[in-house]
């Protein structure tokens, strides 16, 4: 009871307009719970997290000298206090967007279970009809456990219209449990069929093949735009680490002999090459790399979901995965070169 109200307290300071959106996201992930009751635990949730973080700071302030190590800064509180406030309000803002994710990936799980299995579920519920039954009788008769959250969802519309509900309603109801534009036209044209009778069965049947037409032309263009993302991944694994290994190392290696040049000819050695300072340093091209990595991988996740579901945020799953290799190749190639340049004199 005690949880049950901070909950409700914590999702009552959420902005109403964006409840309904958020609504909508629980419905087609396929979460029941009450909107208040998830959001307060959700929020309580990325406040703990997010407190927890705050606090480190303070804690490792006060006792670095347990880790060997003694910071001269004074006073430490306010350090720690102006580490905690951004790492307080990043934490939450990041836990926040992985529930967002959870709530995408939960739903288009779902329309891609749907979707999949949408063909062969028209086709039984035309074998229904041509065996004598009523539309509905033969919409309902039509859901098979292997068919998943379609069939538990036909399920609830049947109980739901057996309790006086209107068919209209219940159909409606059910086009908006699922995220799939392909599925909601194919319940709103089935209760248009509905009202307005006719050669329904043939209807349906043709429904049926013309999604899976559809769904075979999407997986031979995803096969033809492989290669495509095959091509990138590679770029960004292997080429472009190699690439900004060697330019790192060969800034270096410029002003190591730029400080020697200088150092032993003095002034009656004069090579314009070298002439004027040189601001930029090998940290901050190793910075700008990582950075660049980082970037380079979240676009190209973007591009691979865009390619694969059409969505941008599908293809997020992949950035953890591109930018660590992309890094970890980049500190590899970047001890190779710089073993390669110690071997011939560099």
């Amino acid at each position: 009871m005690v949880l049950h109200r901070l909950y409700m307290t914590l999702s009552a300071a959420f902005p109403e307009g964006m409840k309904p959106q958020l609504q909508k996201k629980l419905v087609h992930a396929g979460i029941e719970d009450d909107l208040g009751i998830w959001l307060g635990r959700a929020s309580a949730t990325v406040l703990l997290f997010s407190l927890a973080l705050a606090l480190a700071p303070f804690t490792f302030l006060k006792y670095q000298r347990l880790f060997g190590l003694d910071f001269d800064v004074a006073p430490p509180g306010e350090i720690a206090l102006k580490i905690s406030i951004p790492l307080f309000v990043i934490s939450a803002l990041f836990i926040s967007f992985l529930y967002y994710i959870y709530l995408f990936y939960r739903s288009q799980a779902r329309t891609d279970a749907i979707e999949k299995v949408l063909p062969d579920f028209l086709l039984i519920v035309v074998s229904n009809l041509h065996a004598g039954m009523f539309p509905f009788a033969a919409f309902v008769g039509a859901a098979r456990p292997e068919f998943g959250p379609l069939e538990e969802e036909v399920k609830k519309v049947a109980a739901r219209t057996s309790a006086s509900q209107s068919l209209s309603f219940a159909l409606t109801g059910l086009s908006d449990r699922f995220d799939s534009t392909i599925f909601q036209k194919t319940i709103l044209f089935f209760e248009k069929a509905v009202r307005s009778g006719g050669q329904m069965a043939k209807i349906l049947h043709a429904s049926a093949e013309e999604i899976r037409h559809t769904q075979e032309m999407r997986e031979e263009l995803l096969s033809q735009t492989r290669s495509y993302i095959i091509f990138m991944g590679f770029m960004i694994v292997l080429v472009a680490p190699f690439l900004l290994s060697v330019s790192g190392q060969f800034l270096g290696m410029f002003l190591k002999i730029k400080a020697q040049t200088t150092q032993n000819a003095g002034s009656q050695f004069d090579i314009p090459i070298f002439k004027g300072d040189i601001t930029i340093t090998t940290d901050f091209v190793e910075y700008v790399s990582l950075a660049f990595l980082a970037m380079a991988g979240l676009l190209i996740s973007f591009f691979m979901g865009t390619i694969m579901r059409g969505k941008m945020l599908y293809g997020i799953k992949y950035f953890p995965v591109l930018a660590a290799a992309s890094i970890l190749m980049y500190f590899f190639s970047k001890s190779i070169v710089s073993g390669l340049l110690a071997s011939f004199g560099g």
